[in-house]
């Protein structure tokens, strides 16, 4: 259900970059889509919860390291 969930959420995102403006100016409001991309989202992130996953950071190294490990690979 999560994956099913996502694919729509990024179908829905692409539709969204091919509006001009996700505003209807007519009647001063956003166009129903993106509240239900929103609830979308949503969706996603509690079916992700639900399952175990929860966001985790990478791992980052340290600028010194990174510059002592570039002055060892030039010759």
């Amino acid at each position: 259900m999560a994956a099913r969930t996502r694919l729509l959420l990024e179908k829905t995102d692409a539709f969204l970059t091919t509006l001009p403006s996700p505003v209807n100016r007519g009647k001063r409001a956003l166009f129903p889509v993106v509240v239900q991309r929103n609830q979308l989202a949503d969706a996603l992130l509690k079916q992700l919860q639900a399952i175990g996953l929860e966001r985790r950071a990478k791992p980052v190294q340290r600028l010194s390291t990174l510059i002592a490990q570039e002055q060892e690979q030039q010759p």
